[in-house]
């Protein structure tokens, strides 16, 4: 299946055929894909590592968490923190038996998300200019 998914986007490197596991560079971002039970493929993405981040974890860890309740009656893309490396990591099944309009349509809806979450990790890291108070005095 991850062979399927590389032909159909047009992948520019050659995937064998009898590949489960596989990296695509998409949009400059690194997707691992696995292939699962029943002909599933599963789609990982690592957003960040919270400790190259300008703050502390818990200031992403928890608006983060807010919005990944809301997003699971949106999508598909679940959003998972890997205590061991420090990473926020987005990832999703594609189900097996989907014709290939659907696996590319899937797969576009995951990197949407992905996208997403990092535009939500940017803002709550990003660092803003700080202005001294002014007074006007007449």
């Amino acid at each position: 299946m991850c062979a399927r998914l590389a032909r159909l986007i047009g992948y520019p490197t050659a995937v064998p055929g009898e590949a489960v596991e596989f990296r695509l560079v998409v949009d400059g971002h690194e997707v691992q894909l696995w292939e699962g039970d029943g002909g599933s493929l599963t789609a990982s993405q690592v957003l960040c590592y919270l400790s190259e981040l300008p703050c502390e974890e818990g200031e992403v860890l928890r608006p983060l968490s807010a919005y990944a309740f809301g997003r699971t009656f949106r999508e598909r893309a679940v959003l998972a923190h890997d205590p061991d490396d420090g990473s926020l990591v987005l990832w999703q099944r594609l189900e097996g038996g989907l014709t290939d309009g659907e696996l590319v349509g899937q797969f576009e809806a995951y990197l949407s998300s992905c996208d997403w979450w990092r535009s939500r990790v940017s803002e709550l890291t990003e660092v803003r200019p700080s202005f001294p108070e002014m007074v006007f005095r007449p």
